[in-house]
């Protein structure tokens, strides 16, 4: 069972299509499934096809915006392990970088950044503006967890 984006009336999952139900699908919205489901058999074929402009601002000088498409997000956590826990607890005690959480860091941010890419590709979008990535740090119940957050806009830009 679901709620309809659309009605809010529950429905059973297999009347819906993309959280719709059959009475609130639009022949618009049944051809952006459609349209979607062929641009992820295309990017399984050919990654380099994700070249999105991303920027953090809602506007840019030399851009012009047509359409808002839809607000993206992606995660990313990472467990950290024992010994990346021990050398940062080393360093809090000595100062200095902790190169491994760096990397993590870095590593967790590409990949976000990377699925917002896919994801507005997807939509059939040309750009995400609005981006924000944020990051957290748990130590909570003897292990520590590092995530990162990403939001953004998806638009399709005047030609």
């Amino acid at each position: 069972m679901g709620i309809c984006k659309g009605c809010g009336k529950v429905a059973s999952a297999i009347e819906m299509k993309d959280g719709y139900c059959k009475n609130c699908l639009t022949e618009d919205m049944i051809a952006l499934s459609e349209e979607k489901k062929l641009r992820q058999e295309q990017l399984k074929n050919n990654k380099n096809e994700v070249n999105k402009i991303m920027i953090t601002t809602e506007t840019q000088i030399d851009i012009e915006i047509e359409k808002r498409i839809d607000l993206i997000s992606s995660e990313c956590i990472y467990g950290i392990n024992i010994i990346k826990d021990f050398f940062s607890g080393i360093r809090d005690m000595v100062g200095g970088n902790v190169k491994s959480l760096e990397k993590s860091l870095k590593d967790a941010k590409i990949k976000v950044i990377n699925d917002l890419k896919e994801e507005a590709y997807l939509l059939g979008g040309d750009a995400v503006i609005a981006i924000k990535i944020e990051h957290t740090y748990n130590n909570a119940g003897g292990g520590s967890i590092m995530s990162i957050f990403a939001t953004g806009t998806v638009v399709k830009l005047k030609v």
